[in-house]
């Protein structure tokens, strides 16, 4: 029972309501108007908060509060009716791919450079093809990385952390399906010997 944290939480909820009292008046300022059968709307961010979870505040975490982040889309000539939630991993950067494509230019040619080494390999995917309801996925894993502290890797089922600073164990494992608020770290678990194998590889 922080009072600090609980002054932070009364200050992040309102900041809520205000950001959901905006996005209803450009919401509403579209349908009033032509271009709103023109807009694609994309919300989003680039972080979380963590608010006291885990015991800490602020961002640069690989938890869920710190890492997961809201992402909407509305393009209009996509709309099949009940709005959908797509559980599936996506990236920050299939944001600018799918923005790219949905003004007709290829992501892969427009983020492309020489170098560095990423050459022609940019992992930025499209999400169009799940907004127009082709497949419910793009990627099967999201990767995510906080400078040289850590880098997380996230299916369906698990998150995997490399933390690369580290003077005792750099892994973390995390089963999302039986532990969705990552309280248990099963990278010592002899049972989740292949796993790991499998997100170090």
């Amino acid at each position: 029972d922080n009072p600090t944290i609980r002054d932070d939480l009364t200050h992040f909820h309102q900041d809520i309501l205000e950001m959901d009292t905006a996005i209803g008046e450009v919401l509403s300022k579209l349908r009033d108007s032509d271009v709103g059968e023109n807009t694609i709307i994309v919300f989003t961010t680039d972080h979380g908060e963590r608010l006291g979870d885990h015991g800490c505040m602020q961002k640069q975490s690989y938890y869920a509060s710190s890492a997961r982040i809201p992402l909407a889309i509305r393009h209009p000539h996509c709309l099949t009716g009940t709005p959908r939630v797509i559980p599936a991993p996506v990236e920050l950067t299939d944001v600018t791919a799918t923005i790219l494509d949905a003004a007709g230019l290829d992501p892969q040619a427009s983020l492309s450079l020489p170098w560095p080494a990423f050459n022609n390999r940019v992992p930025a995917r499209s999400l169009l093809p799940i907004l127009r309801g082709e497949t419910e996925r793009v990627r099967d894993i999201a990767f995510s990385e906080c400078q040289d502290e850590w880098q997380m890797l996230q299916s369906d089922r698990h998150k995997y952390v490399r933390l690369v600073q580290s003077d005792g164990p750099n892994e973390k494992l995390f089963d999302l399906q039986n532990d969705p608020d990552e309280q248990a770290d099963l990278a010592s678990d002899p049972e989740q010997a292949d796993t790991l194998v499998w997100f170090r590889q």
